[in-house]
């Protein structure tokens, strides 16, 4: 089964989604999307992004709320996508959501595993594919110890 097809049957599964349309610059990919059922948009093929891809589309809606889901989640789940829309929907004067959930311990240093550092109010304000923090490299602190590569190991040189 192509990975876009798992996509577009999890996406299918949302139950706040009008439509699920796989917008595409790729011919092969609309002709197999359409195999299957999918609704498909075709788009320039000159966006840098899948993001950008979907705003092309977007623009020909007349919807208030577009989800974009890309095409290399398979493991995407409607109720996921509808806890997204339900977001959107309880705060008309928030521009956009995202679900997140606590970071398994053992995903923190997965690049696969997207992370997330939330403000008091649960707003986004950094998305990572590395841990967070990640300290680059090993860095002297005003106290000479250059093996101030961890949190533990900073943290020691800073005066209680």
């Amino acid at each position: 089964m192509p990975l876009v097809r798992r996509v577009w049957e999890g996406a299918r599964q949302a139950k706040r989604l009008a439509r699920v349309i796989v917008a595409t610059e790729d011919e092969r990919i609309a002709a197999a999307c359409r195999s299957f059922g999918a609704e498909v948009a075709m788009t320039s093929p000159t966006h840098p992004t899948g993001t950008d891809r979907i705003a092309e589309v977007a623009a020909g809606l007349d919807e208030e709320i577009v989800v974009n889901i890309q095409g290399d989640e398979p493991l995407i789940e409607g109720p996921v996508i509808d806890a997204a829309i339900d977001a959107l929907v309880a705060d008309p004067s928030v521009p956009m959501s995202t679900v997140v959930h606590p970071a398994d311990p053992d995903a923190l240093d997965d690049p696969n595993r997207v992370k997330v550092v939330m403000d008091l109010q649960g707003r986004a304000l950094y998305f990572s594919r590395s841990r967070i923090p990640y300290v680059r490299e090993a860095a002297a602190c005003a106290c000479g110890n250059t093996s101030a590569s961890t949190p533990t190991a900073a943290s020691s040189c800073w005066p209680s």
